[in-house]
């Protein structure tokens, strides 16, 4: 728990510090990345969570660029949480595929902005939130480890 309240403020004011656009999806990533204590695919899942991101986001530009219709948006929507829904459990990366897409359609339905800035705001917030994590998960194992051996004498 705590390693997760950390992840999500240091990601939080560090997208804030670099002039982050959304920096909630900093915070968001940090914390999709942290895993349950003493599980050892943090740095995979991070991996998962850039990679399906970084697809994510060409679907999406793909989507978003021709600046659709809110109807067509609202189909897109529901075809991507379908689609995330079934890979969900097969594999996180894959679902970030339609995750990702979904979010964006629905940030670009409720508040219409340059998609562009979206999509490179998405990608950065992503790879640093996933970064933030990696790092704390390591550093805390670090420190694990450290203390589980004898002093020296």
């Amino acid at each position: 728990m705590a390693q997760t309240v950390v992840a999500a403020l240091a990601a939080g004011a560090l997208a804030l510090g670099l002039g982050q656009g959304h920096a909630y999806w900093a915070v968001v990533s940090a914390v999709a990345v942290i895993p349950p204590p003493g599980a050892p695919h943090s740095v995979s899942r991070a991996l998962h969570r850039v990679v399906g991101t970084l697809g994510g986001v060409v679907i999406a530009a793909a989507v978003l660029l021709p600046d659709p219709p809110p109807l067509l948006l609202i189909g897109v929507i529901a075809l991507c949480q379908l689609l995330a829904e079934v890979l969900i459990g097969r594999s996180y990366g894959i679902a970030l595929l339609f995750v990702t897409p979904l979010a964006l359609a629905v940030v670009q339905l409720v508040t219409p902005q340059p998609v562009t800035g979206m999509l490179v705001d998405r990608v950065l917030a992503t790879a640093l939130g996933a970064a933030v994590s990696v790092v704390l998960v390591l550093a805390v194992r670090w420190v694990a480890r450290r203390r589980a051996r004898p002093l020296p004498r």
